[in-house]
């Protein structure tokens, strides 16, 4: 097991943004997925305000900075520390994925997906 797979220590829920609307024009989600240790999807989620450069290039700043070694987030998805069976985590469940990207290291053998709430 790498060094960065251990480190992914904690458990998360996952609302994959799945592009659709509901006829009310509200986001609709897939259904919760939890991304934990013991089955080699946990995350390593860090509390801390850091800043970044948003889509529209504007700096913004968020909340939270989570890190897995196994699942890819996108700007739009949910996460909430800890499980969670919530439906909609819109309803105070989770936060939202704000900016995301892959780390790759010089290999281009191992990546680690990032994201900011």
């Amino acid at each position: 097991m790498s060094y960065i797979k251990r480190m992914m220590r904690q458990t998360c829920t996952w609302w994959n943004f799945n592009n659709v609307t509901d006829q009310f024009g509200d986001p609709s989600f897939d259904a919760p997925v939890v991304l934990q240790h013991a089955s080699g999807t946990g995350v390593r989620w860090e509390d801390k305000i850091v800043k970044f450069i948003n889509k529209r290039g504007e700096e913004d700043q968020g909340r939270a900075t989570v890190f897995s070694a196994t699942t890819e987030f996108d700007v739009g998805d949910y996460l909430f520390l800890g499980s969670s069976t919530a439906v909609n985590p819109e309803s105070g469940s989770g936060d939202m994925v704000r900016f995301a990207e892959k780390v790759v290291d010089i290999a281009n053998k191992k990546t680690l997906f990032k994201c900011i709430l």
